[in-house]
């Protein structure tokens, strides 16, 4: 698990930014075969070049095409909010890190439970 508390800005770039910190270990830990899964479209489609990036995402997004381009495949896709319930916890608490890996240890009982029913292959539906 990974957070990072951010400076205000939109959220668009701050998704670009949190694509980016989960590409970072992955490429240092030599995963050859990367997929990243986003809960923005929005950024999803900047990435795929559907949308153009905001001029203050440029760096950020070359830095993206950088750690992709040193794997031997790389695919990005939008997943929806539900599906992504680890992530959209960590967004909603005011984690007091900084940059730092989160210890499995120190995690809530309640993300415990979310990081279990993900690995299970749990199914999650829309309401």
């Amino acid at each position: 698990m990974f957070a990072i508390n951010v400076l205000p800005g939109t959220i668009h770039l701050l998704e670009l930014k949190a694509i980016l910190q989960g590409l970072i270990p992955a490429r240092k830990n030599n995963m050859a075969d990367i997929w990243v899964e986003s809960d923005s479209l929005v950024a999803v489609n900047v990435v795929l070049k559907n949308y153009k990036c905001p001029w203050k995402g440029i760096p950020t997004l070359a830095k993206i095409y950088k750690c992709m381009a040193e794997s031997n495949s790389w695919r990005i896709s939008h997943t929806w909010r539900e599906a992504n319930s680890v992530a959209d916890f960590l967004s909603k608490t005011n984690c007091d890190v900084n940059g730092d890996d989160l210890s499995i240890e120190s995690a809530p009982p309640i993300l415990l439970d979310l990081m279990a029913q993900d690995s299970s292959g749990a199914i999650y539906t829309r309401l």
